[in-house]
């Protein structure tokens, strides 16, 4: 290969930022690198759910079957999973993508580097300036940041977009705009042996099958299988909702927990609840929740810069569409980048055209996942649509509209949108 078309720094080696190697290196004309903070790759975190929507693009990426496989399962019906929620207070994918990777000839992800800084000067002559924490520098001529809820990136294109106005409120809100803000809820997550399960209830429900338990103090546990039915992924959801968007002040947002912070929420809960309990880890991961703010970023660029999956749009889980946003953002993006008209001048026009048309969904989607959260933990007094309503009444307007909420995951397809970036793409470049 020659001098390639463009030279692409990825920071962040999660799933949006190996999707979007993926899709940028099969492309001779363009030079991927791909930069990740951690020691060493890891499948850390919860579990991951794909929606066909999302499984879509795995397909077209030749993906779907090597982390179906990975996972120990086979592909869901065309509503993907389906899970039982019911009230019951009354009686792993990095290494598969790094693989896939290899096997192009892609990039092999850099560990121990951390972004501190990057300098862009906006032309097409002088590349964009990388300083990590080690001291090492290197350049690009496009930034993308998949660097996580604690973005660098994103902080940085706040920070130059502030710097760039003389109105200090609109500075003030641009800085303001890039921090995240605590969800109202904190989660315990452990990974049980289906076994542990099994002996305390052979009959228990998710041994075969994804469950809510949810009830009325607006607490509940999510849990489903894992690795070919042998493990159950199991996160209890607390809620502080009075203090939903606000800022968590109370130590540090991830750690150890103790089985005691959460147990007494679900006494008096079904026996199938109490077995889950019983066999739940004493010291389980604990996570205080954090998103991005509701009205989200003013923008996802600026220069030859851009940022994606959750440094981007960082929402709750309870539709389990977080990890799709990212590869959704990853396939946007790579297909107006991959655009042969996309140059080392026209770059920020692309760029804009990605800022344009996935922004606004993210937005979207991250509000109706925070509104399906309140409904799945039945806090939906003064929600609209749910005044006077008796209680059985109400529980059944929660499930059907959780339902209308999802059924864009598995009856749309992202093509339509790859489709229309590329006509905007067209029109931009002609304006």
């Amino acid at each position: 290969m020659g001098h390639p078309r463009l030279r692409v720094a990825i920071v962040g080696a999660g799933i949006g930022g190996l999707v979007t190697a993926l899709c940028l290196s099969k492309h001779d004309d363009i030079e991927v690198t791909v930069y990740e903070s951690a020691h060493r790759l890891a499948e850390l975190g919860a579990g991951i759910g794909f929606w066909p929507r999302s499984r879509e693009i795995l397909k077209a990426l030749d993906l779907e079957d090597t982390l179906l496989e990975t996972a120990g399962t086979t592909a869901p019906g065309s509503e993907g999973t389906n899970y039982v929620c019911r009230k019951s207070d009354k009686p792993e994918g990095h290494t598969a993508l790094v693989e896939r990777l290899k096997l192009i000839g892609g990039p092999t992800p850099i560990c121990s580097k951390r972004l501190v800084s990057y300098t862009d000067t906006n032309t097409a002559d002088a590349p964009v300036q990388l300083a990590f924490e080690d001291g090492t520098e290197a350049t690009c001529d496009l930034l993308i940041g998949a660097d996580g809820i604690k973005s660098r990136v994103r902080v940085a294109i706040m920070e130059r977009l502030a710097e760039e106005t003389n109105d200090a409120a609109e500075a003030q809100m641009l800085r303001e705009s890039a921090k995240l803000v605590w969800s109202g809820y904190i989660v315990y997550r452990c990974i049980l042996p289906a076994e542990k399960l099994r002996q305390r209830d052979s009959e228990h429900s998710l041994l075969s099958s994804p469950m809510v338990y949810t009830g009325s103090n607006n607490n509940c546990i999510i849990g489903y299988t894992i690795q070919g039915g042998e493990k159950i992924n199991v996160v209890v959801w607390t809620s502080h909702l009075a203090h939903e968007n606000g800022q968590y002040d109370d130590g540090e947002w991830m750690g150890k927990g103790r089985k005691s912070d959460f147990e007494y929420l679900f006494q008096g809960w079904e026996p199938e609840v109490q077995a889950l309990l019983d066999s739940f880890d004493e010291d389980p991961l604990r996570w205080v929740i954090h998103v991005t703010k509701p009205a989200g970023l003013p923008t996802y660029t600026h220069g030859r810069a851009v940022i994606i999956g959750d440094a981007a749009h960082t929402m709750l889980a309870f539709r389990r569409s977080g990890a799709g946003q990212a590869i959704e953002d990853a396939w946007i993006l790579s297909n107006l980048v991959s655009d042969s008209k996309v140059t080392r001048e026209t770059l920020p026009a692309g760029l804009r055209v990605y800022d344009a048309v996935r922004r606004p969904f993210d937005i979207d989607a991250q509000e109706l996942a925070r509104v399906d959260g309140h409904l799945m933990v039945l806090n939906y007094k003064g929600m609209p649509g749910f005044k006077d309503l008796y209680e059985e009444m109400a529980i059944a307007r929660c499930g059907e509209t959780i339902q209308r909420d999802w059924e864009w995951l598995w009856t749309t397809s992202a093509e339509g949108m790859v489709q229309a970036s590329l006509k905007q793409l067209q029109e931009e470049l002609r304006a």
